[in-house]
């Protein structure tokens, strides 16, 4: 059965190496930050099980999407792990 199975080069490296570049060219230079960009993917991170739903979700703005999330950085003095945060919390 091998010409039925095809294996993708894709795994946590490579989506870690692409989210330390995505990050790195829109705001910090994390690309020595690996754990960072770790515990991000580890912790907001999911894989859908409805990708044109979730798709849709995305597109709202407001409490309607309920997919979004904000992850703060950690300051390394008051805490060493960065935070999750709702947008639409009050």
């Amino acid at each position: 059965l091998n010409y039925g199975i095809k294996r993708l080069g894709l795994g946590g490296k490579l989506l870690t190496n692409h989210l330390k570049q995505v990050i790195s060219y829109r705001a910090y230079n994390v690309m020595e930050e690996t754990h960072l960009i770790n515990d991000v993917k580890e912790r907001l991170c999911y894989v859908s099980l409805d990708f044109d739903a979730d798709l849709a979700l995305t597109r709202f703005r407001g409490k309607k999407n309920t997919i979004r999330r904000e992850f703060v950085m950690p300051d390394y003095v008051n805490s060493m792990r960065g935070t999750i945060r709702d947008p639409n919390a009050p």
